[in-house]
């Protein structure tokens, strides 16, 4: 598979209209809510309180109607780790396996951070890295080989 130049220009682009760097303090920038949006954030955080991360894999596996299979060898999680994810209910992810597998499940922007949230991460503007992931899923990109090929392009650390 090639990534033609015109993508990869597009790809760095894109990196550089969203990138946020960090400041002095190593902090991120906040967006203060209103009453409301904040009543519903509680909900929402409320309503995923009753889930795990592997309940909430499996329950977006199933409502998409794939087949285990079909989302490991999509994502390139071994078969050994994903029968692990399945039978260890206390399973907790590395960013990168979570990643992977929303990129599998072809998850759509807000999907994808709800269930990196529920393992703890997220997608950071100021990693470049990851607005890459994030630019593939926006675009409905979901070729984990592309991905690398980008990441390895823009000599960003490739997903192993």
């Amino acid at each position: 598979m090639s990534i033609s130049d015109k993508k990869l220009l597009q790809i760095k682009q894109y990196i550089d209209e969203n990138f946020v760097h960090r400041n002095h303090k190593n902090e991120m920038p906040v967006n203060g809510c209103d009453f409301e949006e904040f009543e519903e954030l509680k909900k929402r955080i409320l309503a995923r309180k009753s889930k795990t991360w592997q309940e909430a894999l499996f329950a977006l596996i199933d409502k998409k109607g794939y087949k285990d299979s079909d989302v490991y060898k999509r994502c390139g999680v071994t078969k050994q780790t994903f029968s692990k994810i399945r039978s260890d209910e206390n399973y907790h992810p590395d960013k990168d396996t979570a990643i992977r597998l929303c990129i599998g499940l072809k998850l759509n922007i807000d999907e994808t951070l709800n269930l990196l949230n529920m393992a703890g991460y997220t997608l950071s503007p100021s990693i470049k890295r990851e607005l890459v992931v994030e630019y593939f899923i926006e675009n409905k990109e979901y070729s984990m080989m592309d991905l690398n090929i980008v990441l390895d392009k823009l000599k960003l650390r490739i997903f192993k």
